[in-house]
């Protein structure tokens, strides 16, 4: 059996039901039809778009003091010094262990740390996005260390980011 001779069997079985029925029943009928139709309307589309902005409204203010905090702290890594004027000799020697100490001290863990003479690169996943910029101001003051290269994604919870970050020792002039 084709899916013409189906479908015609079932229109011709729905139209002979259809007559059956008196007009009361019809209305009925058709009332019934109209709230399932509704109900469903509602279930399928009008619900989960209502959901779907209530939780997008719920996390609108988090998601709001996060860009306000970024700002701030971009406006404050612009008005820091560039380095050039302040360059000195670094008060501490440059070495993995001197540096992992003073990750460690900012409650940092680097998953991969290479020191090559006054080149230094650090892989940082999962790590405090306030606590790694403490972390450079602290770098650049005892270490004499500059920001050249940093790749930095935020992660789904506040305040955590994966960096990589390469970092260059001035010299004294």
């Amino acid at each position: 059996m084709s899916l013409k001779t189906s479908m015609t069997e079932a229109s011709q079985a729905a139209s002979r039901f259809w007559a059956e029925r008196n007009l009361r029943e019809q209305r009925i009928l058709l009332a019934g039809m109209a709230a399932i139709v509704a109900a469903l309307v509602y279930l399928l589309l009008v619900s989960p778009a209502q959901e779907g902005i209530a939780r997008y409204q719920r996390s609108l203010p988090e998601m709001r003091q996060q860009v306000a905090q970024l700002q701030a702290l971009t406006q404050e890594a612009v008005m820091l010094p560039q380095g050039d004027a302040a360059a000195a000799p670094a008060a501490v020697p440059l070495s993995r262990e001197t540096l992992e100490a003073a990750l460690q001290r900012r409650g940092l863990k680097a998953e991969n740390t290479s020191v090559a003479g006054e080149i230094v690169r650090l892989q940082l996943p999962g790590a405090s996005f306030s606590a790694l910029n403490e972390w450079l101001n602290e770098a650049r003051a005892a270490f004499q260390l500059t920001v050249t290269e940093a790749s930095i994604t935020a992660q789904p919870t506040p305040d955590i980011v994966n960096a990589n970050v390469t970092l260059r020792q001035q010299k004294a002039q």
